[in-house]
């Protein structure tokens, strides 16, 4: 609940939607490509506050990495 950033990474090119429990993510959200870390913030304070994200891979299987902020 304290979280406000989180730091993202990937190892293959895919597109990222955050929101609730019912998040999909399609060829419409974000673009985030490979080998850049990004930090994001999921809100806090008084705009909304994000808790889960979706990904959907583009073309090659790969990870994403996500480690919490403060």
């Amino acid at each position: 609940a304290q979280t406000r950033i989180v730091s993202l990474y990937a190892d293959a090119p895919c597109y990222i939607a955050f929101g609730d429990a019912s998040v999909t993510a399609d060829a419409n959200d974000h673009y985030f490509p490979s080998g850049i870390y990004y930090d994001v913030s999921i809100g806090g304070d008084a705009s909304a506050h994000y808790t889960h994200m979706a990904v959907l891979q583009v073309s090659d299987a790969g990870t994403v990495y996500i480690s919490e902020k403060e």
